[in-house]
Formats: structure tokens, C-alpha cells, sequence
């Protein structure tokens, strides 16, 4: 039977020795019953139960077992840690006395001492000293100095809390105990001011190194010349002394005014000054539907502003524009340019860029009855009748001469040294047949007899000072004595070379590059005297079949002081030539298509040489053979092509048929692009037709609008066949085609001798070259002062001259 310790108790503290059960208290070794069959005893306070009793409840002698065996009394307290720092132990221990060993009684099994470790936080580490260092160098080389040296409390260095070391960390011994001899430095002061003086211990001295800024051997020193150093300065350069400074950048210019001491930040700094240009740094304020222009330095203002396919106006206002005629469709209230292109359209679903009328109704080119007499207008055109006394009636020549006796003036004769009253020029190239030789050396549709620089291709015959020497090969355009490379007015004589604002562009040509009296910012052609305008009131027309019987020949009507041309005749192919020449150009034209019969070709003409040569931009609304199938194949396919005419021929039957083939025809015309989506033309459907031409990169892109999209882009193609010529438009078997707000203008040359220039690398060239679309490579001709350097090759772009480095494109 098993009994617990419910009941039992223990008087008082751990030190006390009695027990108490039930209320009673029994002393150290007093035994008691707590029923009939259980009974305990008191040992050292503890209360033990003991084997339950007999019936007969007598306790055996030794009620723990039956043996004299002890039990372990409690642990006692743990001992303090033997240490106060560092590593200590505590201890406890316990008595083999439960109850007390009897006699044949064993031991207690287990350790009477137990111990652990203690108070782990280091001890303090005091500090102490490294050895002492070598004695330095005496401090005064005369007149008593210290010598010293140092030691260091690392050795170890304290820690803990530890004590630092005890003395101290340096120790001073005198030396040099001699007098000192008069010091040369304050008393001769040899050296120049601000450079050091050291003086020897022998009465010697010697001297530093001149101040930044100066040159010398220290006791002498002479300012540097910081502007003998070259390009340091675009303007011009001030050197004070010390140092130097260059002067702001000239009027119209922006960039950096550097200033310096001395040779090295000379050569390190470089002012740099760039045209302010407005549309390049957006601070123009052409409207958000226009094309920022920059014009350069030589125009007084530096930018232009025109209105983008779509719009019209001055390009500081636009509004739509339907019909593509470059008059907006709502009247605008331009403040600037006046009224230009910001009336109200009068017709505003036809072309009209002259807009006509007439009668007075507010429009002609929608008008039935365009005079107001009640007869439905005739597309006719009035012939002029020329004066009979006047050998050149076209041409404005008052000295009449004719050197040649045949009745037509040497101003408008085709062989002005040749008897020729007939005036036959078979190829239309405007030289007669009889002293017409076809010999042209560069290909720019002058014959080498007549071409002003017949090496050089100059299809726009430029000669500015008139001796005979085309601008494009003569060293002095304007014969001033001025070399063109560093002329400050290449086409205006100016010896003197006036630059009042020391922009770099002479007084002379200010605002007026050419001296046409057109401003830069109008004239189409600021290199070139002989172009003011567009303008095609006087016009060639070339008939391509002249004694083909299929169709009339083209009816040509002129409009708008020359920028619109009406075709109204179903006719052969023929084209209406003005006789402006040109080297490279843009050509823009609004094409329309007033009537829904006839569904064929219409088209610009560039680069025109003779009716032989020229390069031909042709539309067509859809797929059709023509009626014709002799003397070769002739498809044309509708859309979009360039064609170069390169005939052995010239006008007539098999120049026709090869005109209509979409394709090559051997020794008449090849197809250099066709656009591929096929998309014809539609009627009545304005549409505006953008050509650049670079004869000298052979470069043509072709770009036709609809409305402000983009209806069909040739991209880059290239031929180098003809270096330039004559513009006009085309016709073929189709009528009433209105040619309206022609736009032509000179690319490939600046006015402005200094530019804004990127410097391209072999490594992006190529690339920037394809992004922009750049056309042409040229060597500025005009002034480039010496911090501008030497003579450099540009990339003409949009106006705008970009120099390289190298032009290497795979």
C-alpha cells in the first residue's frame, strides 16, 4: 500500500528542524501515525512518510528499507564566484545524512559537490608603451632647436576600463646650439613676390617655382601670354596679369566666356560659341502645326515658321486647309507678315492658290461662270501677241543686239553666233540644232560650249560677278580680291570686309546673301540672284509626241503669278517647263484632279535636260494597257512611280509608249521606283506632292500627302544620271489636272558661314546620316577665322551644314 504527503508540513524556515502534521509539531527524529496505515517520521524538518505498518502496527527498526542506508540531504546555497573579473566558479554542496548513516549502512550514491562557471566580464587591461621611435630632425638648422621622438601606449593598449600609460608620449632634446648667421631670405628678399625663399645654413637661399600663371627661374618671372595659346578664344582674347579671359560671344551667339591662370588651363579650356538658333533650342513661336526654319546669321530674322501639309497661314497661326492651296480654310487674324495666306480660302475644295475671281462672287475656281457674263467658263487660254518690232518680244533686251543677222536677239536665240531664223531645237534643251553638240562633260544638261564651268557640274549656270566663270569653280564669286574661303560675303563685293556686330557675316550681304533685294528669309534661292520666286508665268512647253495623231496636245493655263498651272485637254504627253535651273532642290505641288472622267497620268518633271533627259514623277489612277500596242509593250500600273527618261531617241512614238510602261524600256526609260501598294489617285481629291532632288549624292525622295497623312513615301532612292536641270509639270492622257501653290527652293548651300556643327564619327555617321536623311556633301566656300579652323567638309541637311570627320558608309 502506497500513502502520499497530503497533510504533512514543515515548520518554519530551511534552518529549522521540526515538522508539523495536522496542528502537532514533532521534533528532529520523533515518528507518528497518520492511521492505521500509515506512518511518518521528522528528519532535519522533513516529514517522511514511512512503510505502511503491520497489522499488528508495529514499525520495523528501520522504517526506510530495511537497511541502514542514508539519503542526500538538500543542496545547499551556492557559494559567491570565486573571482570578481575574468573567469570564476560557484560551488554547492549536500549532506549524506537522510537519515544519518546506521550501521551496515552504505554511502549515498551521486557527487556531494557540484560547481559552475562565473562572472564572465573581462578584467581591465592597463596600457603600455611601444619602444620609442628614432629622434626626428632637429627643427632649426641653427640658434638651438628640438630634436624629438614619440611613443605610443600600444603595448597593449588599455582596455576594460584599464588605466592609459603612465608619462609621456614625447621626449625633446636640443640641438643645433650654434648662432645663427643673418638669414638671406628676409634680409636680401631675392625671390619674386609670392614666391617661396629657403634659406641654408651656410647663408644660401634658394628660391621656388614662379606662381601659376607666370614663367621664370623664381627670381624673375614674367606673365604667360595664355592667348598665344591657340583656339583658346572664338572672340577675342584679354590676358591680364596674371591670367586671362576671353570676350563674350558675339551678338547672335551663345556659349562660354572662359578665364584662367596660366599656359595649362589655356590649353585645357576652349571658348566655344554656337548661332542662337530658336528652332533648334524650341524658343521659337511657329505655331504647334508648323515647321521651324532656321535661317543663320546673315538673316535679320533667324528663323521662319511655315505651316506643315494641311495648314495654312504665316506660320505663327495655321488653320486647316482642305484643298492643299496654302489658303486655310477660316480666315486667321496673322499679326505677322501682314495678311500672307491667312484669309480665308474663297474656294476651299478646289486649289486655287491665287485665288481668283473674277466676277467678283468671292471665287473663280468653284464658279461655273467665272466672268459673270452667263456663259459656262472656257479653259482656254488667252495667246499673247507679241510686237512685231521687238526681236526678243519674251525677253527684256533694249539694245536689240542680234550678232548673228537672223532677226531674233541675242538675248533669246538659241545660237546666238549662228544664222538660224528658224530657231529649230529638236531636243527642247533651248540650244538650236544647229550649234547643238550634246557634248556635256558633267552631266549637268550644259554643253560643254556653253557651260560656265563645263568640269563642274552647275546645272544653275550661277555667275554672280559676271566674268564668264561659274560661281562653282571661281575662287572669287563676287571679284572683290577676297578669296571665297574667307570672304564674309561671298557673292556681294565687300574688300573691306564690314563687320560692324563681328558675327563673321559681312554688312554688305546682311539679311540678303544674294543682293536680290529678297530677304533671306523669302528668297527661295538666297545663293542666287537670278531666282527671286517661284514662278513658271514663263514656260516652255516640250511636247513628247509631237506628230502622234492618238490625242490633242496638252492645254496649258496659267494662274497665280505663275505658281498654279491647269492641263484641261485628253492629250498626248507633254510637259509645261519652267526655265529656272537648279542644282539640288525641293519641289512641293498641290495635285488635283478636277473631273471624273479619264483615269491616267499626271506628274512633275525634274532635272530636265532635254526632251531626252530629264527624270519624270508619274501618278496614275488604275491599271491599263495603252490603246497603242506598237512600237513596244506599254502597262501602266496604277500608283506612284519615278521614272528616268534616258532616250535615244526623244519625243515621239516609242518615247510614248515606254512614258506609259510601268517597267524598263531599253534605251528610253527605266523605272527606278514604283510604289508598291499600287494607290492610285482619286477625283477631285487634293493632294500634295513633296520631291527633293541632290544631283550630287544622286539622292530623290518623293513624298505625296493626303491631307496631313502620308499617303505614298518613295523613301531614299538614288541615281546619279543627271546632274539637275529644269522643273515642270507632266501630263498624260489626262484632263483637267490643276497644278496649284508650286513651291520651289535651293538646297544644299548656307548663307551662313558659321554653324551650328555636329561632330559626327566614323562610328555614327552612317547612322545619323540614314535617320535624318542627309542628301548632299559639300565644302563650305565662305570665311572661317582661324579659331573656327580650317576648311571642312559639312553634310547639308534641311539648310543646316553638319561637319564629320570621315565619311567612310558601307
Amino acid at each position: 500500500m502506497r500513502v502520499t504527503m497530503a497533510g504533512l508540513g514543515v515548520s518554519g524556515g530551511e534552518n529549522e528542524i521540526s515538522c508539523v502534521q495536522d496542528g502537532r509539531v514533532f521534533e528532529h527524529g520523533d515518528d507518528w501515525d497518520v492511521d492505521s496505515c500509515v506512518a511518518c517520521a521528522c528528519q532535519v524538518g522533513r516529514a517522511l512518510t514511512m512503510l505502511p505498518l503491520w497489522v499488528d502496527k508495529k514499525v520495523p527498526q528501520n522504517p526506510f528499507g530495511g537497511h541502514d542506508n542514508p539519503l542526500w540531504s538538500l543542496w545547499s546555497p551556492w557559494s559567491p564566484c570565486t573571482t570578481t573579473c575574468g573567469r570564476g566558479n560557484i560551488t554547492r554542496v549536500r549532506l549524506c545524512n537522510n537519515p544519518p548513516k546506521q550501521k551496515g549502512g552504505s554511502g549515498c550514491a551521486g557527487i556531494a559537490t557540484e560547481t559552475k562557471p562565473c562572472n564572465n566580464t573581462p578584467c581591465p587591461v592597463p596600457g603600455g608603451w611601444t619602444s620609442w621611435s628614432e629622434w626626428g630632425p632637429c627643427s632649426k638648422s641653427c640658434g638651438g632647436g628640438l630634436l624629438s621622438r614619440e611613443r605610443k601606449c600600444l603595448n597593449p593598449a588599455p582596455q576594460y576600463g584599464g588605466k592609459l600609460c603612465a608619462g609621456d608620449a614625447s621626449d625633446y632634446e636640443a640641438c643645433n646650439k650654434q648662432p645663427c648667421l643673418l638669414d638671406p631670405c628676409l634680409l636680401l628678399t631675392p625671390c619674386f613676390p609670392g614666391v617661396r625663399c629657403t634659406s641654408g645654413s651656410d647663408g644660401s637661399w634658394q628660391c621656388g617655382e614662379c606662381p601659376v600663371g607666370s614663367h621664370g627661374n623664381g627670381t624673375h618671372c614674367e606673365d604667360d601670354n595664355e592667348c598665344d595659346v591657340k583656339g583658346v578664344c572664338v572672340t577675342a582674347c584679354v590676358n591680364t596679369d596674371p591670367g586671362f579671359y576671353c570676350l563674350p560671344c558675339p551678338p547672335r551667339y551663345k556659349g562660354t566666356q572662359p578665364f584662367g591662370l596660366g599656359l595649362k588651363e589655356a590649353q585645357r579650356t576652349r571658348q566655344v560659341c554656337t548661332p542662337y538658333n530658336p528652332c533648334k533650342d524650341n524658343t521659337h513661336a511657329c505655331h504647334k502645326h508648323a515647321d521651324c526654319f532656321y535661317l543663320g546669321l546673315a538673316s535679320e530674322v533667324l528663323y521662319k515658321c511655315v505651316c506643315a501639309v494641311g495648314f495654312a497661314g504665316d506660320g505663327f497661326l495655321c488653320g486647316e486647309d482642305a484643298d492643299l492651296d496654302g489658303w486655310p480654310n477660316s480666315g486667321l487674324t496673322c499679326k505677322r507678315n501682314g495678311t500672307y495666306h491667312c484669309q480665308m480660302d474663297n474656294c476651299p475644295s478646289v486649289p486655287n492658290s491665287g485665288q481668283e475671281d473674277l466676277d467678283v462672287d468671292g471665287q473663280d475656281a468653284c464658279s461655273v461662270d467665272m466672268d459673270g457674263d452667263g456663259t459656262k467658263a472656257s479653259l482656254t487660254p488667252d495667246w499673247w501677241v507679241p510686237n512685231d518690232r521687238d526681236n526678243c518680244a519674251l525677253v527684256y533686251n533694249t539694245e536689240q543686239r542680234d550678232t548673228d543677222l537672223d532677226g531674233v536677239g541675242d538675248q533669246c536665240d538659241n545660237c546666238p553666233l549662228l544664222h538660224n531664223p528658224r530657231q529649230s531645237d529638236s531636243d527642247n534643251d533651248l540650244v538650236g540644232d544647229l550649234c547643238d553638240d550634246n557634248e556635256d562633260i558633267d552631266e549637268d544638261g550644259q554643253q560643254n560650249s556653253r557651260d560656265n564651268c563645263p568640269y563642274v557640274a552647275n546645272s544653275n549656270q550661277a555667275d554672280h560677278d559676271g566674268d564668264g566663270k561659274g560661281d562653282a569653280c571661281d575662287h572669287d564669286d563676287d571679284n572683290d580680291g577676297v578669296p571665297d574661303d574667307r570672304d564674309n560675303c561671298r557673292l556681294v563685293a565687300n574688300p573691306k570686309q564690314s563687320d560692324a556686330d563681328g558675327d563673321g557675316s559681312g554688312d554688305a550681304c546682311f539679311d540678303d546673301f544674294d543682293n536680290d533685294n529678297i530677304p533671306d528669309a523669302l528668297d527661295p534661292c538666297p545663293l542666287n540672284r537670278d531666282i527671286k520666286s517661284t514662278d513658271f508665268r514663263k514656260f516652255q512647253v516640250v511636247l513628247l509626241d509631237p506628230k502622234g495623231t492618238a490625242q490633242s496636245d496638252p492645254l496649258w493655263v496659267i494662274r497665280s503669278q505663275g505658281t498654279e498651272l491647269l492641263q484641261s485637254a485628253n492629250s498626248d504627253p507633254g510637259i509645261a517647263l519652267g526655265y529656272d535651273k537648279f542644282n539640288a532642290v525641293d519641289f512641293s505641288v498641290t495635285f488635283y484632279v478636277n473631273t471624273n472622267r479619264d483615269d491616267d497620268y499626271a506628274g512633275i518633271v525634274f532635272a530636265y535636260q532635254s526632251s531626252r533627259r530629264f527624270y519624270v514623277v508619274m501618278w496614275k489612277q488604275v491599271s491599263q494597257a495603252y490603246w497603242e500596242k506598237k512600237p513596244s509593250k506599254a502597262f501602266g500600273t496604277a500608283g506612284v512611280s519615278i521614272k528616268l527618261v534616258n532616250s535615244s531617241t526623244g519625243p515621239g512614238e516609242y518615247l510614248r509608249n515606254a512614258l506609259w510602261h510601268t517597267g524598263n524600256t531599253r534605251n528610253q526609260v527605266r523605272t527606278l521606283w514604283h510604289d508598291p501598294n499600287k494607290t492610285g489617285w482619286k477625283d477631285y481629291t487634293a493632294y500634295r506632292m513633296h520631291l527633293i532632288h541632290r544631283p550630287k549624292t544622286g539622292f530623290i525622295r518623293v513624298v505625296v500627302y493626303e491631307g496631313r497623312e502620308i499617303l505614298s513615301d518613295s523613301g531614299a532612292v538614288y541615281d546619279h544620271t543627271l546632274a539637275g536641270g529644269r522643273l515642270g509639270m507632266f501630263v498624260f492622257s489626262q484632263e483637267h489636272v490643276l497644278f496649284s501653290d508650286l513651291r520651289y527652293e535651293c538646297r544644299g548651300t548656307e548663307t551662313n558661314h558659321h554653324k551650328s556643327c555636329l561632330i559626327l564619327t566614323s562610328e555614327n555617321l552612317c547612322d545619323f546620316a540614314f535617320h535624318l536623311q542627309i542628301t548632299d556633301v559639300c565644302w563650305d566656300k565662305r570665311n572661317h577665322p582661324s579659331s573656327f579652323g580650317p576648311l571642312s567638309p559639312f553634310l547639308c541637311f534641311k539648310g543646316h551644314l553638319l561637319t564629320f570627320t570621315t565619311s567612310k558608309c558601307k
